[in-house]
């Protein structure tokens, strides 16, 4: 049979949170003082070492924690993971460029180590534009390209997909050489006719 301590803290439990319900306590007071039934009430004091706030209880801090500072924890674990990939990543960029400039390792070794680089650079000049940037008329001849592709590929049983084909059917598309024509306009720099036709065949062979 419960005895009148553990029927007392269950009653003082209830009471407070139907008090706390009609908003006449804080929800702060509830979590330092209310006690669960069963759990140990002998008179002490537990200090949160986040805010230095007392609790009566073990469990009260628990509370405490879970209900003021789980938000807190959570997002200090967010930052924390977030400059474990910063510095990861770092590790392995400056590993890498040791290991390119090791002459330890062999001539092909080091070529390998140096090929996302290489990469890279080449992106980053593409990223710049080249001869002129990605404009609208390059997007019309994608969106040829992409037409031309869907309907040759709506078919059941697709046994193969002719690339070539396909790209010199869009490199006789009157359409496709205006607009082509209108970007070598627009770029400013005289191209050789031969050059300028196998642009046209290596940007659209890009895109399929």
């Amino acid at each position: 049979m419960a005895s009148n301590n553990e029927f007392l803290t269950q009653e003082s439990a209830d009471l407070l949170i139907d008090i706390q319900d009609e908003g006449l306590l804080d929800e702060e007071f509830i979590i330092a003082n209310i006690v669960d039934v069963g759990e140990e009430s002998t008179p002490g004091s537990f200090k949160c070492d986040d805010c230095g706030n007392i609790c009566k209880s073990k469990g009260g801090l628990t509370r405490h924690r879970n209900c003021k500072h789980l938000q807190l924890k959570e997002t200090f674990d967010t930052s924390r993971n977030t400059m474990s990939s910063i510095i990861l990543s770092d590790l392995v960029l400056e590993s890498q460029k040791n290991l390119s400039e090791d002459n330890c390792y062999n001539l092909t070794r080091r070529e390998c180590f140096n090929k996302n680089s290489t990469d890279q650079e080449l992106i980053e000049a593409q990223n710049r534009g080249g001869l002129t940037a990605v404009n609208n008329e390059c997007q019309q001849i994608f969106v040829k390209a992409e037409i031309q592709f869907r309907n040759e590929t709506n078919i059941n049983h697709l046994q193969e997909i002719d690339i070539n084909r396909m790209t010199m059917e869009l490199l006789k598309d009157t359409e496709v050489v205006s607009f082509y024509n209108s970007i070598l306009t627009g770029c400013g720099v005289d191209i050789d006719n031969d050059v300028s036709k196998n642009l046209l065949e290596n940007m659209v062979k890009l895109y399929f």
